[in-house]
C-alpha cells in the first residue's frame, strides 16, 4: 500500500496527499514553468537580436539572413522523415541495382579519381 504526504499549504491547513498525486503535480508545475520560461527565452533573444540588427552592413545582413534560411532548411529537413516503407523500398531499389551489376567498386573509383 503507497503511504500518504502530508503537504502543508499554509499554517492553518494541512492535506494528505498521495505521493504519486503530488508527483504529478510537481512535473506538470515544471513543465509549465519550463514553457514560460523558454517563451521568455526566445521573446529576450528577439529583442536581442533585433537591437543589433540595425548595426550591421548590408553585407552582413546577407550573410546572416544566408544563414538564418539555412537554419530553416535544415529544420525542415529533420522534420521530412521518410517511413519505414519508404526506407525499405529504397533499400529494396539499392540491393536490386546490386545484383544486376549497377555498381562502381572501390578500385574502379581510386581509378577514376587518378585521372581528375
Amino acid at each position: 500500500m503507497m503511504g500518504v504526504v502530508s503537504v502543508h499549504w499554509s499554517s492553518r491547513s494541512t492535506q494528505k496527499i498521495n505521493p504519486l498525486t503530488l508527483n504529478n503535480v510537481h512535473k506538470n508545475f515544471h513543465l509549465n514553468l519550463q514553457s514560460q520560461v523558454d517563451a521568455m527565452t526566445a521573446k529576450s533573444l528577439d529583442a536581442e537580436i533585433n537591437k543589433f540588427l540595425p548595426l550591421l552592413g548590408i553585407e552582413e545582413k546577407k550573410s546572416l539572413l544566408g544563414v538564418i534560411k539555412s537554419f530553416v532548411h535544415l529544420k525542415k529537413e529533420e522534420t521530412n522523415h521518410i517511413s519505414i516503407e519508404q526506407y525499405n523500398r529504397e533499400i529494396d531499389e539499392a540491393l536490386a541495382q546490386v545484383k544486376a551489376g549497377n555498381y562502381v567498386t572501390q578500385e574502379e573509383l581510386e581509378k577514376e579519381m587518378e585521372q581528375w
